[in-house]
């Protein structure tokens, strides 16, 4: 025991006390250093683990700055080559493009709403640069609340859904129109579009969901972009805002969002 001992000492913690077959004071002390030495091998064998996901996570954290950055070269050296040879729409859409890659990455919360407007109007750019002729829009920001504070990403993810379940590539008229208006008390900020509506059973599961006050899961992937903008603008407003969907006169589906302010 004593050599065992000797051994754990000058580091060799593989090492086990011989524990006596007979029951008594040297069984019970070899058998709870064998336990403390396993404790102690587990626990070193933890932070070996631990220490290796920090330099994974250290190392994806640097290589999360540094791709981005070099995607971004990257772009800019395509934009100013296009502009050099005098394609101006292409260089427009490598802009857009790499504007839309820098928001999404950019670790801010928040935005103004005018800035929120702005990425919107260049998600549906690219779009418009993919079909063109196809797609229509309208923005209409009220010039007051254009320094509003708002989450970041609670306009483009709406537009999604509608690229996504709503627009009809075989239409030559399909068209989407994002407004904010001031309204005495109250800030609403609407996405219509002229897509596909829903049926009374899909609006009304919807409207459930987003007239509750807690954060459901729910189906779908339009759903899905609903609820998380839903989940932030609830973070921000808490029950100063509301939130809810409709289909409209143009065939579509309008989303509104309310915003309550105090008088």
């Amino acid at each position: 025991m004593t050599d065992s001992l000797d051994a754990i000492s000058n580091g060799n913690l593989k090492t086990r006390v011989p524990v006596p077959t007979q029951e008594g004071e040297l069984n019970t002390l070899a058998t709870g250093i064998n336990d403390m030495l396993d404790a102690i091998d587990q626990y070193v064998l933890q932070i070996y683990q631990l220490q290796l996901e920090q330099k994974d996570a250290n190392m994806k954290a640097l290589q999360s700055q540094i791709n981005p950055h070099f995607l971004y070269n990257t772009l800019e050296y395509i934009r100013m080559y296009a502009i050099n040879e005098g394609q101006k729409e292409l260089a427009d859409v490598v802009f857009s493009f790499a504007s839309l890659l820098r928001n999404n990455i950019s670790q801010e919360s928040t935005v103004t709403l005018d800035k929120e407007f702005e990425f919107a109007e260049k998600y549906i750019y690219l779009y418009q640069m993919r079909f063109p002729d196809q797609i229509g829009y309208q923005l209409n920001l009220d010039e007051k609340l254009k320094k509003m504070k708002v989450p970041k990403f609670i306009i483009q993810p709406l537009i999604e859904n509608y690229f996504g379940h709503g627009i009809d590539l075989e239409r030559f008229d399909n068209a989407v129109h994002i407004r904010a208006d001031k309204l005495k008390n109250m800030v609403e900020i609407s996405i219509a579009d002229n897509g596909t509506p829903l049926t009374e059973e899909q609006l009304k599961d919807l409207n459930d969901k987003l007239a509750s006050q807690e954060v459901k899961s729910i189906n779908g992937n339009r759903s899905i972009g609903l609820m998380n903008v839903k989940a932030r603008m609830m973070g921000a407003f808490g029950h100063d805002f509301k939130m809810f969907i409709t289909n409209n006169r143009f065939n579509g589906v309008t989303v509104k969002m309310q915003i309550f302010l105090e008088e």
